[in-house]
């Protein structure tokens, strides 16, 4: 006997929805719940790749000095500009995943907006309970 279980076609998007929202935003915890010196490691790394690309040639007769303090001006634009990317994708996903529920444009805005908010302030809220890390 093949018993198949089936979910109505609505189910189905909606479920893929939310888990997609509650796959980002344990990615994000996951990410914020790092020490302080591996999320400079990381940041800095990636800094690093963009200073490199960004800079091109210069990278060459760069003093190594003058390459870290590059790097030091980019990590910070860098660190927020992953914050405000990731928390824009948590947005459409969540505004995706209300409106599909409750199929209320206003309502999906307005939800999203509370749903990113507390995760924010429950993220950074979070961070202050881990050593070495506060909320920069």
């Amino acid at each position: 006997m093949n018993h198949k279980i089936s979910l109505p076609k609505m189910t189905r998007p909606i479920l893929i929805s939310l888990m997609m929202v509650i796959l980002l935003m344990g990615l994000i915890l996951f990410l914020s719940s790092q020490s302080a010196v591996n999320s400079e490691i990381l940041s800095k790394s990636i800094s690093r790749q963009v200073v490199s690309w960004m800079e091109g040639k210069n990278v060459g007769i760069m003093s190594p000095q003058a390459f870290e303090l590059q790097v030091e001006n980019y990590n910070l634009w860098i660190r927020n500009a992953a914050h405000v990317i990731i928390f824009f994708v948590l947005a459409i996903l969540s505004s995706n995943m209300i409106f599909r529920l409750t199929e209320n444009m206003n309502a999906a805005y307005l939800l999203t907006f509370f749903i990113c908010f507390i995760f924010a302030v429950a993220d950074e809220t979070k961070k202050l309970f881990i050593i070495d890390r506060s909320t920069q």
